[in-house]
């Protein structure tokens, strides 16, 4: 059956702090979904910045569009103000108002002479004098009321003044106050003169040939906050916003949109506001429908990338997050190559997926040949120490065999005979490398009964094993060698012998002490023998082998120490404590070391 291995994010803790890591995938995800949005939101805000640079353009267009139509009107009232003063000092015009009745030549010839001013621009002329209107030519449709309040306001405040004329057409009065240039009345008022002014048709020369708009442009002119004239639909024309000499603002007038901008003039002591505006609706729709469309190209193209890399990402990482899963089941051991084949996608991962599962044949089969190895070697090694234990103590058992043949008719004799026979038996019985440590003790207590016969007055010997550690395995003969080594160095030194032999638990292990009252052992004995340093004496197997015993099954933490117990010379063995039930030779030895 296949195995399905996931990916996801690892925790792992270092130092008490949790460290979280992404998976490939997800790493890849974040860095396509970051890339997709950074095209888009890049996309955007060049649409925005063309978007600023086309209103930018239409600004400048519009700002200077308006500087010209407030350049041209300026000029136009400069000429009309200039006109009005010649109007003004015509001595037909003064003759007309200087005379105190009506009719006769100066009213025909004032006739005359004015209405040859009258033109497309100029569009009608008003006399009056300080009691009232004198004379009236060509579009006179001027309210009678704004006609003698302009008067009034020239004749008495001041000499020259604008004024809308109320109509329609959005026409402008100029007013202008009449000075008298004859003698006797010289620099005297005498009269006002109001001219029509048509600024539609002031404006309309330079309109023509402005720009490719000028149809569809509009136009509006205030005077002193009131609207004068403007183009379009819209009758009365709404209030219009103040808008600052550097900015423009998009408004709705005459049913579109209009990029607006205002210019400011001052003329005649008046304040105008000149506004102009470029046809914006119709480009604002495209610009509209530009942006949605790049806004709809770029989600589109956005889902499509993203679907598209979604699934070039899962054919891409399916062997990586397989090999992942591999290299987990591999490190618990529970990995089997023929359980998860990876599928052929054509890429480097395929092979990188079949070269681990080589790598875990060839590491599985290296691994049982070297255990097997391993086992083979230890295993002669244990039987080549155990061999040389053998000759050992039998030596000793049959020199104190001999000690009591020569005493003839002694009834030890068969006791000891028998004691070596139990001791040659259990050396040689069994399967198993270990015992248990109750066992081991029974056999050392055969060995001390034949010692006791040879050295009866100078061999004290003290055991006190504590009840739970008897269950713990030991190597077979290991206390054996270590009491005889005891029992022979102190009886070297020392007229007696004292041994202490006890055992104790000590967190998961026990703690075997051989103490004698011998010389102290050096703590670096073993270092020394390993090296040659030192060379063991007799013909003992010395403390070097049944420390290597304990090394070869148990492992390096266990085998044998030096110190000292209650004052004592001592030689502690640690062996586990788990090591098994304790039955019989043939226990086999669990401890996995």
């Amino acid at each position: 059956m296949q195995n399905t291995f996931r990916c996801v994010t690892i925790g792992k803790k270092h130092d008490g702090k949790e460290e979280f890591r992404l998976s490939l995938r997800r790493k890849l995800t974040i860095t396509i979904i970051t890339c997709i949005l950074i095209t888009g939101l890049s996309a955007t805000l060049g649409f925005h910045a063309v978007l600023r640079r086309y209103n930018r353009s239409l600004y400048n267009q519009s700002v200077n569009l308006n500087h010209l139509y407030s350049s041209v009107l300026s000029d136009e009232m400069s000429r009309l103000v200039a006109s009005s003063g010649s109007i003004a000092t015509d001595q037909r015009v003064q003759a007309l108002l200087l005379q105190e009745k009506e009719g006769g030549a100066p009213l025909n010839e004032a006739r005359h002479f004015l209405s040859q001013s009258v033109t497309n621009k100029m569009t009608g002329i008003f006399l009056f004098d300080r009691e009232g209107p004198r004379l009236a030519l060509g579009n006179t449709g001027v309210s009678t009321e704004i006609l003698s309040g302009l008067a009034r306001h020239v004749l008495t405040d001041a000499e020259e003044s604008w004024a809308s004329a109320g109509t329609r057409d959005g026409s402008l009065l100029l007013g202008r106050r009449i000075l008298s240039s004859q003698p006797g009345t010289f620099m005297q008022s005498i009269g006002a003169l109001i001219l029509r002014i048509n600024i539609h048709q002031v404006l309309q020369a330079r309109r023509s040939s402005s720009a490719p708009w000028n149809d569809n442009c509009f136009t509006a002119l205030f005077l002193d906050g009131s609207p004068v004239f403007h183009t379009g639909k819209s009758d009365p024309l709404l209030p219009m916003p103040e808008i600052g000499s550097d900015a423009f603002q998009i408004l709705a007038l005459n049913d579109q949109s209009y990029f607006v901008t205002m210019d400011t003039l001052e003329e005649g002591g008046s304040s105008w506001r000149l506004y102009f505006g470029l046809p914006y609706s119709e480009t604002m729709e495209q610009i509209a429908l530009s942006r949605r469309m790049v806004l709809i190209m770029i989600l589109a193209a956005s889902l499509l990338a993203f679907a598209v890399t979604a699934l070039v990402m899962r054919r891409f990482t399916q062997n990586y997050i397989r090999l992942v899963g591999k290299m987990n089941s591999f490190k618990r051991g529970a990995y089997h190559p023929a359980s998860a084949p990876a599928p052929s996608t054509g890429d480097e991962l395929v092979r990188l997926n079949q070269t681990f599962d080589e790598m875990a044949v060839s590491y599985d089969r290296m691994t049982r040949e070297n255990y097997e190895k391993q086992l083979l070697l230890m295993q002669a090694r244990l039987k080549n120490l155990e061999q040389q234990l053998d000759p050992h103590f039998l030596f000793n058992t049959l020199e104190t065999v001999n000690y009591f043949a020569k005493r003839c008719g002694e009834e030890n004799i068969p006791k000891i005979v028998s004691c070596l026979a139990d001791l040659l038996q259990y050396s040689l019985r069994g399967k198993s490398d270990c015992v248990s440590l109750r066992q081991e003790t029974g056999m050392l207590n055969q060995y001390l009964y034949i010692q006791q016969l040879r050295f009866s007055d100078i061999l004290f010997v003290w055991i006190d094993f504590n009840e739970d550690t008897l269950a713990a395995m030991i190597p077979k003969m290991t206390l054996q060698p270590l009491v005889e080594n005891a029992i022979r160095y102190t009886l070297e030194e020392e007229e007696s012998c004292e041994l202490r032999l006890s055992s104790r638990r000590e967190e998961g292990d026990v703690l075997i002490s051989v103490a004698d009252n011998g010389p102290p052992l050096e703590k670096d004995l073993l270092e020394k023998l390993r090296s040659g340093e030192k060379q063991p004496r007799g013909n003992g197997i010395g403390l070097l082998n049944v420390d290597t015993r304990h090394k070869l099954l148990f492992g390096e933490k266990y085998g044998l120490t030096f110190g000292s117990v209650n004052g004592m010379a001592a030689v502690i063995i640690r062996i586990p404590a788990d090591g098994g039930s304790g039955e019989e030779d043939d226990v086999p030895n669990d401890s996995g070391r």
